[in-house]
């Protein structure tokens, strides 16, 4: 025998047979190719399957006729499904034939195995019948299925099954192992193992229609043969079909019958099946139902889709077709004008194509620029103006026309406030660029409109200047002796006649010797000293030739001296040079001996002569003059209030503070009340007013700058001079510090500097308007999708649940993200569905606090909230989550035109809109109860069936019981009665008693070695027919015993029979079995 750890199976190989398994404890076989096959608990070699080590295996196979096992000492179960195979355990002697189905317990102890005959004869013969005839014509009775695979025979109108120790020479076979005796039209049939009863085909073959319940009918290649229903994965059954397949398997149906078919073979890409249907019911991920089949989700789809198939976002550069949108369509084609979206798929344009901006209201698209923009950014706001407009400052959405901005602007910028061509007689400013300011008044016809520059002089005194091109410069200015010049060239046109002459433009001097000259520079009158030649020519003779302390000599050619040398004047008889007067301190008039100098302490006398005077007979304050005679104080009082002026001692000027003048220059030392020293320091001061217009007080020590400005104004650090505040103050600064007091529009206090406000923009990028106390807190947000913080006063993003668009001042909610309302009254964030009906799934799409789509058991009502299915019928158990429809009613109500009604008698529900009649799912069942959809307990049977109060099911009465057609209830079986037909017929008799007569007889007698049959005792020495044993007959060894009478079909020895009686012989003679022996 062989002995192991392993269980080894071995089993024959067919031709074109693949055998695999699955779990942990199946093999089967498969006559095709099986994708995928494990050999997970076995493998082969040289043809052997051989398990791992296993106390429990299934074996299924249709496909093969015979299979040989050996099985190990480990194994302790075997369950066999198969289809009319004949099965050989080798190493247990084992054999059986036909099998459908057999489990098989194994035990080490062979004696115990291979006894099974010897254990056989320990049993009563009706111990081994599994079913009673219940079906058989009249006269036949006993057994229609046996137990232990043992075949069924009849004999007259008895049938039972056979052990091996019954006497079968008389008999004949009906039904091999695991088949089931039936009659159909008084004729035998065997039908396969769990047929219901008269659900056997009328043919030979037994073929079965309807199963009982627990069982199905195969869809292979054999047909029509009854399986449990636990087979090829099916969870539960009745009648001849599978109700329920396990987990991850869908129920089919193929040629009429039911199958169980794996989920994902039978629909790719399927999560969950139905175990009751074929069908699927929820796709993977990425997939979604349609017509039974998954589908996979738009390639534009985004994270998925949702189980109608709309997109739950988008890819990159794609926005959703609809809110609910099974596809997603490009940016370009949501808005043409659109070069980028809002990721996610939210149908919100973010950058636009040239000459649009998205809006910031539905549908959220890009729109053209203002009609004056030519470009603008994607605020809207105007970055370059058609032609003939100007930016707005700050920029705005639109432009306006150069003309409202400058009158006289011809041309203007499209993209800065500034002018860039103005019209004729104008420029544009240097400071102001967005004005035009007039030509100078040198220039003529105007001047270059777009930098100013002079393009002609107004006339010949003028000419074109290259240091400032702005004006003409006189010629003058241009050339010392030049009278008229080009009006459009640096040229001169005429000089200075008797001083000059033109040469190329350029006005030349007469030479140094002559004093007038012609056009030609010819000399035609001679400086002092200098006479004419003989011949004209440029240059004259010097006088000093004839004289040598001549200088000049006299023009009428006499050579007499007019002018002397230093110190010299010609004497007017001689006239000739002599010496000056010695007052005059070395130096007079040369020509007529004036003192022209004067000797220390001495001044010219008034008018001048040929001598000098005392210096303090010219000024009374004078306290020292000035040399050389002049008439001219150098130097005047101390403290005395007058100060040098052109020589003279005068009066310091009357805004220098009293006797505070220097007396050298008169320049005030201090000044009186709000009078500044000028710069550089005068005789004179400034008032502050004049100083600088701006100016309200000026110090009291005299510095020159301003202690105080008027309002809008401080003073310079740089110029001490009155400047603007920054503009940013709009015009409110303190005059002394020039420190913000206010801001000008849309500008806040800055906190770097005191000097300036910061526009909304420097303090919060994001934001548009600011508070108007200056103070730096944001107003309104100019970016989309933000607010001010009611803390910091910033911008913030709007709350999500807002999905980007909030009042920009405000924060309350315009919009929501998706599955998410306004809150009521509307506030700064959205709120989910839930938070107002907990029952709610999918909210309006206005974000209006409306639901329109529930969840499971509820639907919208016309109030916009999650109402109870029950509210539209009392026995809706599930609704339509979308709309006021019933779909599904409770138990035991079905559904038809929206209303929920019970089943007509007789029937259960067997489907949400349909009901069955109740024999379809309880055999023999006449009134049932629903007890779930496509299940019910039977409350009222087909006779001879009564209720099981447990199972609820149509049973037969129990042993020892009889159907009542009166009372519908099982009646106690007439005396000493096993199995009784009808209210008086027995078919089978208790164990104490036999039948005679369609009665059971209590058997009295039979006791010892006598037997009890069915019909009888059968005494050990007696042959009874419907009857008990009876007393002996005297002198009779065998005696037939009937109901009425008994008469010895056999004599003791010695005995002669006669007429049933035994008559003792004459006791010469030997008689035995009635043949009289006797000696001759």
């Amino acid at each position: 025998m062989f002995i192991g750890v392993h269980l080894l199976l071995l089993l024959s190989c067919v031709l074109g047979i693949q055998w695999c398994s699955k779990e942990k404890n199946v093999i089967f076989c498969s006559n095709t190719e099986v994708v995928g096959c494990e050999k997970k608990i076995f493998k082969i070699e040289n043809g052997v399957i051989i398990l791992n080590t296993i106390e429990y295996v299934e074996v299924m196979c249709q496909h093969i006729s015979y299979i040989q096992i050996i099985v190990g000492d480990s194994v302790e179960k075997m369950d066999l499904y198969l289809n009319q195979t004949n099965v050989e355990i080798i190493n247990k002697n084992m054999f059986y034939k036909n099998i459908t189905f057999k489990s098989l317990v194994f035990s080490n102890d062979s004696s115990i195995i291979n006894s099974s005959y010897s254990l056989r004869t320990n049993k009563a013969l009706e111990d081994y019948c599994e079913i009673y005839l219940t079906n058989a014509p009249n006269g036949m009775y006993g057994c229609s299925k046996c137990e232990d695979n043992l075949e069924l025979y009849r004999k007259n109108e008895y049938y039972f099954c056979y052990t091996g120790a019954e006497d079968i020479s008389e008999a004949n076979v009906v039904c091999y192992s695991h088949n089931n005796l039936t009659f159909i039209d008084n004729i035998e049939h065997c039908c396969v193992n769990y047929c219901e009863e008269g659900a056997c085909s009328e043919n030979s073959e037994g073929y079965c229609s309807k199963c009982f319940d627990g069982n199905a009918l195969s869809y292979g290649t054999i047909s029509d043969v009854c399986w449990p229903v636990t087979m090829y994965n099916c969870l539960r059954g009745s009648g001849n079909i599978c109700d329920e397949c396990y987990n991850s398997f869908t129920l089919g149906i193929m040629n009429g019958h039911s199958y169980c078919q794996d989920c994902t073979y039978a629909f790719p890409n399927c999560n969950e099946c139905s175990t009751t249907n074929y069908e699927c019911i929820r796709c993977d991920n990425n997939y979604y139902l349609q017509n039974s089949q998954c589908v996979s989700c738009d390639s534009t789809c985004f994270n998925g889709c949702d189980e109608n198939g709309n997109c739950n976002g988008c890819i990159e550069g794609y926005v959703l077709n609809d809110t609910l949108s099974k596809s997603c369509i490009s940016c370009q084609t949501f808005d043409p004008n659109c070069q980028t979206c809002k990721s996610g798929g939210v149908r919100l344009c973010l950058t636009c194509n040239n000459g649009y901006h998205f809006s910031t209201t539905s549908p959220y698209n890009c729109i053209p620029c203002d009609s004056t923009c030519l470009e603008c950014d994607q605020y809207g706001l105007c970055i370059t103006c058609k032609t003939g407009y100007i930016p707005n400052s700050p920029k705005t959405t639109s432009c306006q026309p150069c003309y409202s901005v400058e009158s006289n602007c011809e041309l203007c910028s499209t993209t800065s406030r500034k002018c860039n061509l103005c019209k004729t007689g104008f420029y544009p400013s240097s400071t102001t660029p967005d004005t035009c300011v007039s030509c100078d008044t040198t220039c003529s016809k105007g001047c270059n409109g777009t930098n100013g520059n002079c393009i002609t002089c107004i006339s010949n005194q003028y000419t074109i200047n290259l240091n400032n091109p702005l004006q003409c410069q006189k010629c003058s200015l241009f050339d010392t002796h030049c009278l008229t010049c080009s009006t459009t060239k640096r040229k001169c046109l005429s000089c200075q006649s008797n001083v000059s002459y033109i040469n190329e433009g350029v006005c030349k001097t007469c030479d140094n010797s002559c004093s007038i000259c012609d056009i030609n520079g010819i000399c035609t009158t001679c400086k002092i000293g200098y006479i004419p030649n003989s011949t004209p020519q440029k240059q004259c003779i010097s006088c000093f030739s004839f004289d040598s302390n001549c200088v000049s000599c006299a023009t009428n050619g006499s050579r007499a001296c007019v002018n002397c040398k230093t110190n010299m004047y010609p004497n007017i008889t001689s006239s000739k040079c002599i010496t000056c007067d010695q007052t005059c301190g070395g130096s007079c008039n040369t020509q007529n001996g004036i003192c022209t100098s004067c000797s220390t302490g001495k001044v010219f006398n008034d008018p001048p002569t040929t001598s000098c005077m005392d210096c303090s007979l010219f000024d009374a304050n004078c306290v020292l003059c000035a040399s050389y005679g002049e008439r001219k104080c150098l130097q005047c009082k101390t403290n005395s209030g007058t100060y040098l002026d052109n020589g003279n001692c005068v009066p310091c000027d009357v805004t220098c503070a009293p006797n505070t003048c220097d007396p050298s220059t008169g320049y005030c030392k201090q000044c009186m009340k709000n009078y500044i020293v000028t710069s550089p320091v005068s005789q004179r001061c400034d008032n502050c007013f004049e100083y600088d217009y701006y100016c309200e007080k000026c110090p009291d020590d005299s510095s020159r700058y301003c202690e105080k400005c008027i309002m809008g104004k401080y003073p310079s650090f740089d110029t001490n001079r009155c400047q603007y505040c920054d503009s940013t103050c709009g015009d409110m600064c303190d005059g002394v510090t020039g420190y913000c007091t206010g801001c000008q529009n849309n500008y806040v206090f800055s906190n770097t500097t005191q000097l300036k406000c910061d526009s909304c923009t420097t303090f919060d990028p994001n934001c548009k308007t600011c508070n108007s106390n200056y103070s730096r807190q944001c107003v309104t947000c100019q970016t989309a999708g933000m607010y001010p913080d009611e803390t910091t006063k910033t911008c913030k993003t709007c709350s999500t649940t807002c999905n980007g668009d909030c009042n920009q001042t405000s924060g309350i909610c315009n919009s929501c993200q998706l599955n998410y309302v306004f809150t009521s009254p509307k506030s700064k964030v959205c709120v989910s569905c839930k938070s107002f009906d907990k029952n709610c799934k999918t909210c309006s799409l206005d974000f209006s606090r409306k639901c329109i789509d529930c969840e499971i058991g509820y639907y919208p009502a016309e109030s916009g909230s999650c109402a109870t299915c029950n509210t539209i019928d009392t026995n809706c158990k599930t609704c339509n989550s979308k709309l006021e429809e019933c779909i599904t009613c409770f138990d035991p109500y079905y559904l038809s035109k929206q209303n929920c009604y019970s089943c007509p008698k007789g029937t259960f529900k067997n489907t949400q809109t349909t009901c069955d009649n109740c024999y379809n799912i309880k055999s023999n069942c006449n009134e049932c109860m629903t007890t779930s959809m496509s299940n019910a307990d039977c409350s009222v049977c087909i006779p001879p069936y009564i209720v099981d109060l447990e199972t609820h099911e149509c049973t037969l009465c129990k042993t020892g019981f009889v159907y009542n057609t009166t009372t519908k209830k099982c009646s106690p079986n007439i005396e000493n009665c096993d199995y009784q037909i009808g209210t008086n017929i027995c078919l089978k008799c208790t164990n104490n008693a036999f039948m005679s007569n369609g009665k059971c007889q209590k058997a009295t007698n039979c006791q010892g070695k006598s037997t009890l049959s069915l019909v009888s005792c059968d005494c050990y020495d007696q042959i009874s027919i419907h009857t008990d044993c009876q007393s002996k007959l005297p002198n009779c060894k065998y005696q037939q015993n009937r109901v009425d009478t008994s008469i010895c079909v056999n004599c003791e020895d010695n005995n002669t029979l006669i007429y049933g009686l035994c008559v003792l012989n004459d006791k010469y003679k030997l008689t035995r079995n009635n043949i009289t022996f006797g000696c001759e």
